[in-house]
């Protein structure tokens, strides 16, 4: 493939990358509080979730909530709804 061609091919691809964007940004999310589950309490694991939360809270603008469950967090994880608003950690 000769350089020229790679550029046009190269180019047409940005091009057409940077259409898709717009219908991405402009979706409201989140439109409510964020779950945020970890598995430990009072360990690393609940360290890193809260000093997460509070950086994803002023990011975002909503609200992050982080819950302590024993040892079913990954399984609550799994069987909530597909909708991005509950968090593995």
């Amino acid at each position: 493939m000769s350089l020229r061609r790679f550029v046009l091919v190269w180019a047409v691809s940005v091009v057409t990358m940077n259409f898709d964007t717009g219908v991405v940004f402009s979706q409201d999310y989140p439109t409510k509080p964020l779950r945020m589950l970890t598995s430990e309490t009072g360990g690393a694991g609940d360290f890193v979730s809260r000093t997460v939360g509070q950086g994803l809270t002023a990011a975002l603008g909503q609200q992050i909530v982080v819950e302590n469950r024993a040892a079913n967090a990954a399984e609550i994880v799994a069987k909530a709804a597909p909708d991005g608003y509950t968090l593995p950690l």
